[in-house]
């Protein structure tokens, strides 16, 4: 039996807009590595790091209605 296709970041996004919270916790999921690999690869402090990625969750919150994926 094959395990259903997980939702695309649109999707979870609209999800998230309209109150979901395991859409925002999937896409939190899905997209924290990626970020937290950015602020490494710019050699961030680990305290600086997670001060970017925090503020960057903090800015996806905030313009979450502009968000397309």
């Amino acid at each position: 039996m094959c395990s259903p296709t997980p939702p695309t970041t649109a999707a979870l996004i609209t999800a998230a807009r309209d109150g979901d919270q395991e859409a925002w916790e999937a896409l939190l999921e899905r997209h924290d590595r990626v970020i937290g690999s950015v602020c490494r690869a710019h050699r961030l402090s680990e305290a600086d790091a997670a001060d970017v990625k925090q503020t960057t969750w903090l800015r996806a919150i905030e313009h979450l209605e502009r968000l397309n994926e």
